[in-house]
């Protein structure tokens, strides 16, 4: 099928008009603009249905909470406290982390989730977030593990602020997808 470029080009050049070819064209671009349109509109819908403001957002204040009670692990720091019971208990309030985190991505509409888990793999090398491993390559200590397991990512809407952009870049499929969860969702 020609493009509209094309067409004008064979026309500039001499062409007889031919209906047929001109109606085919019409449609054919017609229907890209309206796909275009719609897509944009999908896009557009979605973001505008899961807010820029996440950490107003019900789930993330309650996900919130739940992660400063976390902190029950640090109150159990002792000054003579062996070493392996630190790290044991640094691995036991960071996979604590991890459960809540897991539990609460469930339950964020698929779209957001997946741009989340996005984010974590880039920076993390893992959907999930930093593993205790990642967390003691990056210099942490078990104390420092404890203490910031207790503490949720203080700026989540400007760490999600390119969710539009994501979005923008994932296959039209992707979209429509997301769009039709998001409207069976109660």
């Amino acid at each position: 099928m020609l493009s509209l470029f094309g067409w004008l080009l064979l026309c500039l050049s001499g062409c007889q008009a031919n209906p047929a070819l001109e109606q085919s064209l019409h449609t054919a671009t017609t229907s890209a603009a309206v796909a275009t349109i719609d897509r944009r509109q999908i896009e557009q819908q979605l973001i505008a249905s899961l807010g820029s403001q996440i950490k107003q957002h019900p789930l993330r204040q309650e996900y919130e909470q739940r992660v400063s009670t976390l902190s029950s692990y640090a109150d159990q720091i002792t000054p003579d406290m062996p070493l392996d019971q630190l790290k044991a208990l640094a691995q036991q309030a960071h996979q604590a982390r991890r459960d809540l985190g897991v539990q609460y991505k469930h339950l964020t509409p698929e779209p957001l989730r997946d741009y989340i888990y996005a984010i974590n793999q880039q920076r993390y090398g893992d959907p999930l977030g930093p593993t205790f491993d990642y967390l003691l390559q990056q210099g942490r200590t078990y104390t420092d593990i404890i203490h910031s397991s207790a503490r949720p990512n203080p700026n989540v809407d400007q760490l999600l602020s390119k969710f539009g952009e994501w979005l923008q870049q994932q296959p039209d499929a992707y979209v429509q997808q997301a769009q039709a969860a998001l409207v069976q969702q109660p």
